[in-house]
Formats: structure tokens, sequence, C-alpha cells
């Protein structure tokens, strides 16, 4: 058979097959049960073949939170350098690192010995020039005494009177002495002036110091802040006394805290405010200093129209909603807002409550394409603070 003829004779048996196919549109095959081609009904005229099942839910308002956002970090709310205050070898440190001390608590000696006996030493210095006052008082007496009865010129009774008063010099003198060495005595044994926690030792016993010289590190958590940024903008809604809540890393729950400052002044490089608040983390908490803080500053409730977020669409008009309106797809142009915990989208204009908004199926919708509302099934329930 030649290649013309083996064509034909293709040709021939192709339109036979589509004949017979054509007899039998729409009709069950024997032996089938009708219900199965319920769902192959012929498309109607100017629509499409198939209709997109889509769920719908009806517009309804919900309460969102006004709110102030901005980025930080926990601060001590001092870090004290516990320092040397007199001159000499450092016998003992203390204290060592994570120790949490109280105030007065003792932290270092520097040769309390030696101190001591400078105390001594002043302190009969002290006794030294009191019987030297005595002296001399006793010794004016008996010059003035001599003087009325014309036995001493009144030169010598000036000069006696001039002893007495340089013997009282040399006695307060003395007992300055005496009062620095005591208090010499007293930070020869260096006591922590806050209560807190040891961070650093920062010299070792049998180094020499000087006044001055830092011994350790002392950190004070006791009221724990919260340093953080806003805008400008930002700033002008807040103030002290607002409460608020830090997501810290490393921490689960939100800690809550206080503003205590909204500085007057921005900072030169980021012209961002600083905010200072104090942090109250529930027993047990223990934010480190330093660790990164999300802050939210609630301001204020408002109750506004919201969709779930699925039913938002974005695309060359815009954001957009579709509805459900006599059973085909109708976009409408929205303004969205801020988004809420329970995944739900204000919606600013655009949409009025009860309006019958697709929010399941979305995708692949276009402005008048046939729908086919099916049962919402439960994955996009309302949050339970939306409102009728």
């Amino acid at each position: 058979m030649s290649r013309r003829s083996g064509t034909l004779l293709g040709w021939l048996v192709l339109i036979t097959a589509l004949a017979g196919c054509g007899g039998t549109a729409g009709k069950p095959e024997a032996g089938t049960n009708k219900t199965d081609t319920k769902d192959a009904a012929p498309a109607a005229p100017g629509k499409p073949a198939g209709l997109f099942p889509v769920a719908v839910e009806a517009a309804k308002t919900a309460v969102f939170q006004d709110s102030v956002s901005g980025t930080g970090a926990v601060a001590a709310f001092e870090t004290v350098r516990i320092s040397a205050r007199v001159a000499g070898v450092l016998d003992r440190l203390l204290v060592s690192e994570g120790d949490t001390i109280a105030a007065g608590f003792p932290v270092a000696e520097i040769q309390p010995e030696r101190f001591q006996l400078a105390v001594d030493a002043a302190a009969a210095q002290v006794a030294r020039t009191a019987i030297t006052v005595e002296d001399a008082r006793q010794a004016t007496v008996r010059r003035q005494a001599l003087l009325k009865d014309g036995l001493v010129k009144p030169e010598e009774a000036d000069q006696a009177v001039n002893r007495e008063a340089l013997a009282k010099a040399d006695h307060d003198a003395a007992q300055v002495t005496l009062a620095k060495a005591k208090l010499d005595l007293q930070d020869a044994r260096v006591l922590a002036p806050r209560a807190g926690t040891i961070q650093a030792r920062l010299i070792d016993p049998g180094s020499a110091v000087q006044p001055g010289t830092a011994l350790a590190t002392l950190v004070v958590r006791d009221p724990l802040l919260l340093r953080f940024t806003v805008g400008v903008g930002e700033a002008a809604h807040l103030k002290p006394g607002q409460a608020l809540n830090a997501r810290i890393r490393g921490i689960l729950a939100p800690v809550p805290g206080t503003i205590v400052l909204v500085a007057d002044q921005v900072e030169s490089g980021s012209r961002l405010v600083p905010i200072t608040a104090r942090l109250q983390p529930a027993e047990g908490i223990r934010p480190a200093i330093g660790a990164f803080a999300e802050v939210t500053v609630p301001l204020g409730e408002r109750t506004s129209i919201a969709v779930p977020e699925l039913a938002v669409r974005t695309g060359e008009r815009g954001q957009v909603v579709y509805l459900a309106v006599n059973g085909k797809a109708v976009e409408r142009k929205i303004i969205t807002g801020v988004q809420g915990l329970d995944r739900r989208i204000e919606i600013v204009a655009g949409l009025t409550v009860g309006e019958p908004v697709i929010i399941q199926g979305a995708d692949g919708l276009r402005d008048g394409l046939p729908i086919l509302v099916a049962p919402l099934g439960g994955s996009a329930s309302t949050s339970p603070r939306s409102k009728e």
C-alpha cells in the first residue's frame, strides 16, 4: 500500500470514530450510574465550563489596638566601678563574679593594720597636745595674776597668751590628723556602695593600688531599665507613666514595664527619640543586661471592619477583595490599615459591614468570573474579638 493510500484510510477511521462519539454525547454509558455524570452538564452559553469554588464570610467589625513600636535593649540601673580610696597593697578581694551582695558588704581590704597604727599614732598626738594646751592655759593664768601685782611685765603676760593659742592650734591639727587616719582606716576596708551583682573582678590580691584604682564592677539591676527609640511623630504620643510590653530575646512571655522618660532631644545620628522605661519582670524572670527587645506601647482601641488576610489580594489596581454577588466574583478596591494578632486585616475604606467577602479560593479570580459558594469548613474562623 502506498503512503497516500495509508493516509486516506487513517482519516476515514478517525471520521468514523468521531461520528460514533457524537451520537452518544451527554448520555451515560451502559452499566454506569447516572449520578456519576451529574457534574458533566454542558456549560451555559457565554460562561466558563467550570465554576470556581469559594468560601464567603460577611464583613464584620473587630477591635484593633493602636500602639507605638520601637526597638532597644535591657539596661542596668547602674554599673558601679568599686575603687580604692587609699594607697597601699590589696590584701584581700572578698567577692567573686556573680555574687549578689547587699549595700555595705565588705568587698576588699587594703592593709587595714597599717592604717590602724596610723590611727593610734594620731590619737597619741591628740593626747599629747591636749596636755600642752592645759600647761599653756595654767601658765597664762599665773602670768595674768602676777601682772595684776606688778611682778611681771605686760610683754611676759602676752607671751603666755600666745603660747596657749599655739598649743590650742597644735591640738586642733592633731585632731584633724586623727580624723583623717580614722577615715583612711575605714576606707582600707572597701564596702559595696549599693546592693547588686558583682560583674567582674578587676585586680588580684597583692597588687599595689592608688586612690581611684578599680577593684570590681557592680551591676545594680533594681530597678531594671529598658532603653529604646521611636520616631519623632510616634514620640509625641508617649509620656511618662504609660505601660508597655517588651519582647526580650530569650524570654517567651512579654515583660511589662512603665515609661519614665521621653527625651526632649532627638539623637543626632539616627534622628530618633530616646525613651527610658522601668521593667517589672515576673518572679524568676531575669532578662540579661544588653538583651535586644522589641517594644510595644498600647495607645488605645478602636473598632473597624476586618477581613482575614487571605481575602486581600494585591494587583495592578492596588489592594482588592472579591465579593460574591449573584453567583459572580466582583472586584472591590480597598484601603487597608493594620494587621491584628488574629491574622485579620483592618479595612479603612472600600467595604461596609455585612458585604459577602470571598475569604477562601480568591486565587485566580477576576472580576465577573462565575463562582460556586462552598461551605466555609472552619478553616477561616472569626477572631474572638470580632463583632457582628
